[in-house]
């Protein structure tokens, strides 16, 4: 108790020390955002050399490695139709042949997934020259010149929104391009949604079968009629999607069944299997001992036989 009462009493007299709020004055700062600063510029410049660098290198080791490596590279070719089942001739064909390719070609040959991956990636192209080339070309410029040069000796702004004072009237352009850049994501998303679904009609109508005309129905429920269960079994499955879609609908239903003696006998049969291979190397090493006297005896019963053998047919040559 004694103890209790000196913390609390120190407690009481020492000092209450506070940290003071600063409010950040940007938004950046409140996030944690690092905007660019001075020597940026050369990082991007090295950054970007990099790259270029490692993309024509690829591209490099890709066209040396097509020629010599044919079942990586051109195996595929003997399985895909008309026109993707050959490559033009020379160092860039297979460039030239890639970009004549169409979604169309591309779904028929290697599925529907792969066409929209690279549906996409055209997609993202498109919209990063609708947007990028005017705001290089254009709003570039008018940052640099007319921006007020906010961004200092930070270079690599200069074309960039950071180089924009405050309070300059390029604030409402850069408004109206905000709602331009929404509107042009708009179109093009929806226009890509649009041919998506005519390529995903058109392949769903192309299946083959049975996967087109296949269902799976899980949590089928259960219930009670007279003693029976309903719609578990597949005559009641197959009655109940007929009167739902018509007659001669449903060619044929099968249901999974579950039955517990079963598993368990399974199980038990697994467990056992698993015991015996445990227990059988035991019993071999067991009667090892056994059999390697016994083998002993028979290889020593023949060593004999053989010397016997071996001294009467030199007997035999002396005389």
């Amino acid at each position: 108790m004694e103890d209790a009462a000196r913390l609390s009493k120190e407690r009481k007299a020492a000092p209450v020390t506070t940290t003071k709020y600063h409010k950040p004055e940007k938004a950046a700062a409140a996030a944690g955002v690092k905007t660019n600063a001075e020597g940026d510029l050369m990082a991007f410049v090295t950054a970007l050399v990099t790259n270029v660098f490692t993309v024509f290198f690829c591209i490099g080791c890709f066209m040396g490695l097509r020629s010599r490596y044919p079942l990586t590279f051109t195996n595929n070719l003997q399985f895909n139709k008309a026109p993707l089942n050959t490559i033009q001739d020379g160092s860039f064909g297979w460039l030239r042949s890639s970009w004549a390719v169409t979604t169309g070609e591309v779904m028929e040959n290697v599925g529907l997934d792969q066409a929209m991956l690279l549906e996409f990636c055209n997609m993202a192209m498109k919209i990063l020259a609708t947007i990028g080339v005017p705001m290089l070309c254009i709003m570039g410029p008018v940052n640099w010149i007319f921006g007020g040069n906010a961004a200092g000796e930070d270079r690599l702004s200069y074309l960039s929104f950071g180089n924009v004072v405050d309070g300059s009237q390029l604030y409402w352009i850069h408004a109206c391009i905000v709602w331009c850049v929404l509107f042009v994501v708009h179109v093009y998303v929806f226009k890509a949604q649009k041919n998506f679904l005519g390529y995903r009609f058109q392949w769903l109508r192309e299946l083959p079968n049975p996967r087109a005309n296949t269902v799976l129905v899980e949590g089928i429920p259960q219930i009670e009629a007279d003693g029976v269960l309903r719609y578990r079994t597949a005559a009641e499955v197959r009655s109940f999607f007929t009167s739902m879609f018509g007659q001669d609908t449903v060619s044929s239903t099968y249901v999974v069944r579950k039955f517990p003696e079963l598993e368990y006998a399974w199980d038990s049969r697994k467990h056992s299997r698993r015991l015996w291979t445990k227990v059988l190397p035991k019993v071999i090493t067991r009667r090892l001992p056994i059999y390697r006297k016994k083998s002993k005896r028979r290889i020593l019963k023949s060593r004999h036989c053989r010397a016997q053998s071996t001294t009467a047919t030199i007997l035999t040559q002396d005389l």
